[in-house]
Parts: C-alpha cells; structure tokens; sequence
C-alpha cells in the first residue's frame, strides 16, 4: 500500500512538473493605426495568396466583414491599458464562434485576417484557440 501511495504521489508531482501557469500578458505594443487601416479594407474578396476564391455571394461577405469590423472597432476603442492577451482572444473566440455555420473557406479566411491582429498587436500565439475552434484539437 505504501508503494501505490509513494507511486501515485510520484505520478502525480510528474504532472504537475508539465503544466504551464498561464500567465495573462499585456498588450503592451500594438499599432493602432494598422488595426484601423485593417477596419478600411474591403474584406472577404477573392486572395488568391491564400487560395481563397472570396466569398460566395455579396450577401456572405457583407455579414463576414461586418462581423470581423465590429471587432476591430471593438479593439481600437478598449484602452490600451486595458488590453491583454486573455481580452484579445476572448473576443477572437466570440468573433470565430458566429462563423461555425459560415463555409469553410470564410472560416479559414477570418483565421488569417486575426492572424494578422496577432502580429499587429505582437501576440506570439493563439494558445491553441484557432486550431481548437477550426479542427477541434489543440495540436500541442
């Protein structure tokens, strides 16, 4: 009995020794023009870099860029002070989860436009957000 509890015990200090502390970083450096200058851009038509054709009708795109506009808005009317990465990807989250029933290829597409509000505001990574809500699994 002792050896099962001294092995648990072992088991589960090992586990504990593998996870990572999320630690909520600020958003201390962004361009706020770019962000606006992403508002002012017509979105969602054919980009052929990224194989994408562009949205199937004016209808789909119009309701596309109006949704990833209402976010940019959103970001570039917080206060920087209050900006922080668990902020930003908690609105990234909100944003994907109104296009689980838009076409694959608008759901890639959103992906790539906050890809892009990643580099802008120099967050390193999604956490594993995008892969979780496009493929339904974290990869790391």
């Amino acid at each position: 009995m002792v050896k099962l509890t001294r092995l648990i015990a072992v088991l589960v200090g090992l586990l504990l020794a593998g996870c990572e502390t999320a630690v909520d970083e600020p958003v201390s450096k962004f361009d706020i023009e770019a962000l606006r200058a992403m508002r002012s851009e017509a979105k969602f038509h054919e980009y052929p870099p990224a194989f994408y054709p562009g949205a199937p009708t004016e209808e789909v795109r119009a309701r596309c860029e109006a949704r990833l506009n209402e976010f940019l808005d959103e970001l570039v009317a917080t206060s920087p002070e209050a900006l922080s990465k668990s902020l930003v990807l908690a609105r990234m989250k909100v944003l994907l989860e109104s296009f689980t029933l838009e076409d694959s290829e608008e759901q890639d597409r959103i992906l790539i436009y906050l890809e892009g509000v990643l580099d802008t505001m120099a967050i390193q990574s999604s956490d594993g957000l995008f892969n979780t809500w496009r493929y339904g699994f974290d990869p790391t």
